[in-house]
């Protein structure tokens, strides 16, 4: 039995797996990411929050990136060079 549970809108699956257990999380838009496995179903579940967190904070920045740009205090290169950083390192599958 999988243990299910949700983090801001976001439904985690917690899955057993042969290197242990793996959350695997999925936004409201049904965005999907899957967790490293983890030794515990706990050490799982706490993964997959911290992971959720990430991706609710590269969204924020993402926005006020795009605020920002389109008031004229962010330069088109400057916009594209931030976003291209905050795309880069979210991890999605």
């Amino acid at each position: 039995m999988n243990l299910v549970d949700f983090h801001y809108g976001w439904l985690i699956e917690i899955v057993p797996t042969a290197a242990g257990y793996q959350a695997i999380c999925y936004s409201p838009c049904r965005q999907r990411f899957a967790s490293n496995p983890q030794a515990s179903e706990i050490d799982a579940f706490y993964a997959a929050k911290q992971e959720i967190d990430y991706q609710l904070a590269c969204r924020s920045l993402t926005q006020a990136l795009q605020t920002l740009y389109e008031a004229g205090h962010l330069h088109s290169d400057d916009w594209k060079r931030l976003q291209q950083s905050l795309t880069s390192t979210v991890k999605t599958e």
